[in-house]
């Protein structure tokens, strides 16, 4: 008798329905009955494959089912319940089994089908497996296994984030079919989209080319404003090409070189020989060869009476108008530096020196600055290196200017000890200014102390501010006479009966000059006016001069503002040490312990921010910021969040805000009508309104609160 053997794997077999195919025990005959597609083996023609006899009992099921024994075991004379294996090689008579030539004529084939259909992917393998194993040549079994196996493992890793109905599962042969028409659909989508995208890119790339060469055109034939709109305009598509960035670099320069020019040719066409040869001069050293200056150079020195021009420079010199001198000077040694070099040279020396001079004994503003001053004795140094007063005066304007920048890093100790050098060496330095900054960085550093609770530190700051020669010290008398009694302590009193006072007549009343306590509401503000303060109601009506007491109390007014109407926080700004950030602003909560952080930075953008002031809610602060190209009116939350621009301008600029008591507006100084004038606007920015317009200029308003 033949045999063959046969690996089958039936785990879980016992949810199959066993009556649901059929097997013939008898020998395989000569010829095999036909069999229609639905029809089992063993079953008639006529059978339908439900339609076979019922097998009713496990015996029935061991006798007609010898290589299908129980769920997990295969078996062929061992009885029911022996030791199971999932995976067993069995031995059998062929002549036990006979299995149909074509899979797709077996019912279970049929039923698999069903469970498939119904998404049933367990049950459905289990069938296949069985069927695998009767019909081991038969590929298609194989490939329906593995696309169920796939089914199942997707099901698994999805079904918990998709819902809905099942899909149906589709025959191979449909899939098949199908597959080109979805291949031919998605190479035509994808084709449309690619041409899509590729014409796109081509478009933008033609519209970027073209709008850089009209920005080199523009550039190359001197309409140096439109080419700065464009090379813009490309910056927008490509954000931080190295080309339009140059290109708007020299535009700029261009520019600035045109109306140089124009300042040298106007000053040639005046007469004025000197200052046109130093604008040509400065041009020739920024662009050489640029237009016809050297021409025109050469032509001035050709025909400019170096007698004429030593002549004006002496006569400038001698009225010390020393700024005339230096320009008269200096153009005579552009077209000569031989003609009368030793009186030329000394001179000059002489002129750069008062002129610096002149400049640290005024109060520093944008007419006097210290720098300038320093400049001046830096170009006396390089003449005459062996000059005393200039090396004086400029280590004086050098301890000057770290004091100052001390005070901007927020660094009071170090302020003091710069500003008491200058300060002992000259008590007015810089209009008395250094004594003025001293006096309100002693001040600043005894508030902080008595706030604290350091009075004996805040005892020391008040008197060492008392004893400053400024034009006003009651506020530190009376800080300091406040702090003394607090430490002083309290003796114990014993009531004695005390006759009463005879009645004095009452004085004849005198007039009392006004104090700046009685214009509480209105503006105070710098002026060029007499007194150099002044006051305004808040609608900018019966401007005058402030009242006597002012100058002493400005100073502390501004401090104030920085402050929030809680005293917790205090606004300041700074520059990183290296130079490489501007100006910044930063907040100090002074009523955190020392150990903790107590610092925050608030701003942090593009150029400087400064000039903070809280509004009386303690919600907002309004700065100026410059980061968008001018000195705007800027305002933010008050933790830093929420940075809005108010004031938008071509070239001017705003500063120096400060708040209404209620509010409700926010006054500033601005150049928009031709010099410093004062504004009004809501805290949105809206309703812009110029309060001055005098014959005065005016600047850094403060609010009397």
């Amino acid at each position: 008798m033949a045999h063959y053997t046969q690996i089958i794997d039936l785990d879980n077999l016992d949810v199959i329905d066993r009556h649901s195919y059929s097997i013939e025990e008898a020998s395989v005959p000569a010829t095999e009955p036909v069999l229609n597609e639905r029809q089992a083996p063993g079953m008639t023609p006529s059978m339908s494959f439900r339609e076979q006899p019922m097998i009713d009992s496990l015996d029935q099921m061991d006798m007609a089912y010898p290589a299908m024994h129980g769920p997990d075991h295969l078996a062929t004379e061992a009885p029911y319940g022996v030791e199971k294996k999932p995976l067993l090689s069995v031995e059998q008579p062929a002549a036990l089994i006979k299995y149909s030539p074509d899979f797709r004529a077996d019912s279970l084939f049929v039923d698999a089908l069903h469970q498939l259909q119904q998404g049933a992917w367990p049950q459905a393998m289990l069938m296949l497996n069985v069927l695998k194993a009767k019909y081991p040549d038969a590929q298609e079994l194989e490939l329906l296994a593995q696309d169920v196996t796939l089914k199942t493992e997707l099901e698994s890793q999805w079904s918990m984030k998709v819902k809905g109905r099942q899909l149906g599962f589709a025959p191979l042969q449909v899939l098949a079919r199908l597959g080109p028409i979805v291949l031919i659909a998605v190479l035509v989508i994808g084709g449309f989209f690619s041409y899509s995208y590729v014409q796109r890119a081509r478009g933008a790339a033609l519209e970027r080319s073209a709008l850089q060469e009209q920005a080199q055109t523009a550039l190359q034939s001197g309409a140096y404003d439109e080419a700065i709109n464009l090379f813009n305009q490309f910056l927008v598509l490509v954000p931080g090409d190295a080309t339009a960035l140059k290109g708007i670099v020299e535009a700029h320069k261009q520019i600035d070189l045109q109306k140089e020019y124009k300042l040298a040719v106007d000053a040639m066409k005046a007469g004025n020989t000197a200052l046109a040869l130093q604008y040509f001069a400065d041009i020739e050293a920024k662009a050489a060869g640029y237009l016809d200056v050297k021409a025109l150079m050469d032509k001035i020195k050709g025909t400019a009476d170096v007698a004429q021009l030593f002549t004006k420079a002496e006569a400038a010199y001698q009225g010390k108008q020393w700024l005339e001198a230096i320009q008269q000077y200096e153009g005579l040694r552009q077209v000569s530096g031989t003609y009368q070099a030793d009186i030329v040279t000394s001179h000059l020396v002489d002129a750069y020196l008062h002129a610096g001079q002149q400049i640290v004994a005024q109060t520093p503003s944008d007419t006097s600055d210290p720098k300038t001053a320093k400049e001046y004795f830096s170009k006396v140094l390089k003449l005459k290196t062996t000059e005393p007063t200039a090396q004086t005066e400029s280590d004086l304007v050098d301890s000057y200017l770290k004091g100052i920048n001390s005070i901007e890093q927020n660094n009071a100790e170090e302020a003091i000890q710069i500003f008491q050098t200058v300060y002992q060496a000259r008590p007015q330095y810089v209009g008395g200014y250094v004594a003025e900054q001293l006096y309100q960085t002693y001040l600043k550093l005894g508030r902080e102390a008595q706030q604290a609770g350091n009075l004996w530190y805040a005892l020391t700051s008040f008197s060492a501010a008392s004893e400053l020669k400024v034009r006003d010290t009651s506020e530190a008398t009376r800080l300091l006479n406040e702090v003394t009694l607090a430490l002083t302590p309290t003796p114990t009193t014993i009531p004695t009966d005390v006759p009463a006072a005879p009645v004095a007549p009452e004085p004849t009343a005198t007039p009392i000059p006004p104090k700046l306590s009685d214009f509480n509401g209105w503006i105070i503000f710098k002026s060029d006016r007499e007194g150099g303060l002044g006051v305004m109601r808040p609608d900018g009506s019966d401007p005058q001069v402030a009242p006597a007491d002012a100058a002493a109390q400005i100073a502390a007014i501004y401090e104030k503002e920085s402050w929030s109407p809680d005293h917790n926080s205090h606004l300041y700004v700074t520059k990183s040490e290296d130079g490489t950030n501007g100006a910044n602003i930063f907040k100090l909560r002074a009523d955190l312990p020392e150990n903790w952080q107590r610092v925050f930075t608030y701003t942090d953008q593009s150029g400087d921010e400064y000039d903070p002031v809280w509004s009386p809610d303690n919600k907002l602060i309004a700065y100026v910021a410059n980061g968008t190209g001018n000195d705007e009116i800027w305002v933010m939350n008050s933790d830093g969040t929420g940075q809005k621009q108010l004031t938008v301008n071509t070239w001017e600029w705003d500063k120096h805000p400060t708040w209404s008591p209620d509010g409700q507006k926010i006054v500033f100084y601005s150049n928009r009508t031709g010099k410093r004038q004062l504004w009004s606007m809501n805290p949105d920015g809206s309703a812009q309104t110029l309060l001055s317009n005098g014959q005065f200029e005016e600047w850094d308003p403060i609010w009397i609160k």
